[in-house]
């Protein structure tokens, strides 16, 4: 029996997305196709509010799983072995692993402060790793010459960032009694040594060419009685470093005295 055109503003008028004067002058198939929109779109929602609900669900299996002793173990176990650098996980194999775990998510990095010869050439960083609609993780970092290898002293604020993000990713995974790699400092790069290491003279060397400054000129200009860059100490070349961050911010202070 077909409906009558009253019944079916009736059931239009149930879902309160028209009124009655919306609906009046149109004709019985006019009606019959809103009918059947919403009816369909009724289904698409009950489709999503499902998959909503099985994401809650899976999440909440691997937070009750994350409470288990084994489980920084099961973590590490999820690594590769490229990801791994003398037992401790890399930073991107802790992302991978968290991607493949809480699904896609943000990492955003506020730099609290930049190297200047004020702080010494230390660098602040805060990591925060959003998951929508679950957690947001937050870890931060200090990096600055006492607490880092020295091929990476020359890149404070991005070691501070890699270094700050391990820790957010550790603390989002919870894992116990772990480091990320990039956050530990081997001994022997520890400024309680007098010569620089090939590696670090190298980088410094590079920042040098990109602003075309001569290190032995940069060196005199800044008081340090050298004949070559290999006489240079390891506290002489974090000295130099806070003078590059400074010329690289601004190259118009760079003297003509040191240029190549």
């Amino acid at each position: 029996m077909a409906q009558k055109k009253s019944e079916i503003i009736a059931q239009i008028l149930e879902t309160g997305q028209y009124s009655e004067k919306e609906l009046t002058n149109k004709k019985v198939a006019e009606l019959k196709k809103i009918l059947d929109g919403i009816a369909e779109a009724g289904e698409v929602f009950m489709n999503v509010e499902e998959e909503s609900e099985e994401q809650v669900v899976l999440n909440s299996d691997i937070y009750k799983e994350m409470s288990e002793s084994d489980w920084t173990a099961k973590v590490m176990n999820m690594l590769d072995e490229s990801e791994i650098d003398n037992g401790n996980p890399k930073v991107d194999g802790l992302r991978r692993v968290a991607t493949k775990i809480f699904g896609m998510f943000s990492v955003y990095f506020d730099v609290k402060q930049t190297p200047d010869t004020a702080n010494r050439g230390r660098a602040t960083v805060v990591a925060t790793i959003d998951i929508p609609g679950q957690c947001c993780i937050c870890g931060s970092a200090d990096v600055f010459h006492g607490n880092t290898d020295g091929t990476f002293a020359v890149h404070p604020v991005a070691t501070a960032e890699t270094r700050a993000e391990g820790r957010a990713l550790r603390r989002l995974l919870r894992l116990v009694k772990v480091h990320a790699a990039e956050e530990l400092t081997k001994e022997s790069s520890l400024p309680n040594r007098t010569k620089v290491t090939e590696s670090m003279l190298n980088s410094v060397t590079k920042v040098c060419e990109k602003l075309n400054i001569d290190l032995t000129k940069l060196s005199v200009y800044n008081g340090h009685d050298i004949s070559s860059p290999n006489d240079l100490t390891y506290e002489d070349l974090q000295s130099l470093i806070l003078v590059l961050n400074e010329y690289n911010k601004n190259k118009d202070k760079i003297p003509n005295e040191v240029s190549a």
